[in-house]
């Protein structure tokens, strides 16, 4: 078994629908209780090698929640840098399923040659902002180079531009309504517009169309007991809030833009609105990003202590990943780890019982072809962080 694990997702037909769906994992979910006894610094430094699909994130959640247990002063603007490079990522991880995975929906040639400059896409703004080896270390020093960052953040523009939308990025983002992402379908040669286009095409703008329930922001003192009480493995394995399964991914954080709100209307939480949550997040992270940097070249250079309503010796910190909400919970005895638990986007989205489950049993097709190809598309819309397998029946 990997260390990441992976998802077999079976679809059980009858005639054109789906009578039942069924996700099962085999990831490993207690990896976070083998941080126990270990050293805060030498956890710190392990959890972005070991969780290396969204490294930054992780080891931003990670160095965090340990700041808040040891009650560590820091620069107000260490959270903001550290949010950048966290971006960074998630721009780089939606980059990396548009380069490469919607390709061989459209049948379209995958072209590699910008995925070396997407690839370094978060360890270029790391160097940008931070000393050398400094973004994870408990309280780190900054060391801005704003010409670098700038340079980033038009180089990122540009190859969105150019590569995803076929416009200016600008442009793009003041789409806001049905007729004007029509207009652009008609018009754009990207990849992206090709593989909507086929979509629309064939009908599936409401393939696995459900009323969404997305995950609310969740009380901090009763997270912190769940991730900590003797059922927390069974929580984070299958979690639920308010005993509902939620969503967590880009389409719960774009929900309320305009355009995501038009296309909720037209055709509900289905296929083509997943898809095109993920590109108006992906138009609004360079602009998300010149205002962090605004925020950290013109604040003030002072310190902020992590205060929390935990008592001291325990902390807590989330944190947008490109898939999702992701949680560290870590309780700290000395300089060791006494208690420490992860919780990841995968297992609300991914959930037994969950919207993923939901969506595929809502999925129709006149043949297993067609339903394989949709079913396709909605798990890579959804994008869990390991792979999966499916299987028919």
């Amino acid at each position: 078994m990997s260390l990441e694990g992976r998802l077999t997702v079976d679809l059980h037909r009858n005639g054109s629908g789906v009578e039942r769906a069924s996700i099962n994992s085999s990831r490993l979910m207690n990896i976070a209780a083998t941080f126990e006894g270990r050293a805060i610094e030498e956890v710190v430094a392990m959890v972005p090698v070991l969780f290396n699909v969204c490294a930054m994130a992780q080891g931003s959640a990670a160095v965090t929640a340990c700041e808040k247990a040891k009650r560590i002063k820091k620069a107000a603007k260490i959270d903001p840098a550290r949010t950048m490079v966290v971006l960074c990522e998630n721009a780089r991880e939606h980059l990396l399923r548009i380069f490469l995975d919607w390709p061989r929906f459209s049948d379209d040639e995958i072209t590699t040659s910008n995925v070396k400059r997407v690839m370094a896409l978060p360890a270029t703004m790391q160097s940008a902002l931070f000393a050398k080896d400094q973004i994870f270390t408990l309280g780190p020093s900054l060391q801005l180079e704003p010409k670098k960052v700038q340079t980033i953040l038009t180089d990122l523009s540009s190859d969105l531009s150019q590569h995803v939308y076929g416009e200016d990025v600008e442009k793009w983002r003041t789409r806001n309504s049905l007729k004007q992402l029509q207009e652009w379908l008609e018009v754009s040669q990207t990849v992206s517009a090709k593989l909507l286009r086929k979509v629309v095409a064939n009908n599936w703008e409401q393939a696995g169309r459900v009323a969404p329930t997305f995950l609310p922001e969740m009380d901090v003192d009763v997270l912190a007991r769940r991730l900590s009480d003797p059922d927390a493995e069974n929580f984070i394995a299958q979690p639920t809030w308010d005993k509902k399964t939620c969503e967590t991914t880009a389409l719960s954080r774009q929900a309320g833009t305009p355009l995501i709100k038009a296309l909720l209307r037209e055709f509900g939480a289905g296929l083509l609105t997943r898809m095109v949550a993920r590109l108006v997040e992906l138009s609004n992270l360079p602009l998300a990003m010149e205002i962090l940097f605004k925020k950290i070249s013109h604040g003030k250079n002072e310190e902020n202590s992590c205060t929390q309503a935990h008592k001291l010796g325990y902390g807590l910190h989330q944190v947008e990943a490109a898939r999702g909400r992701l949680v560290h919970s870590v309780k700290i005895e000395g300089d060791h780890i006494a208690h420490y638990r992860i919780l990841a986007p995968t297992e609300w989205n991914f959930h037994k019982a969950g919207p993923m489950k939901s969506s595929l049993e809502n999925l129709s097709a006149d043949t297993q072809e067609e339903l394989k190809a949709q079913a396709d598309l909605l798990i890579t819309a959804m994008d869990p962080c390991v792979g999966y397998q499916l299987r028919i029946h």
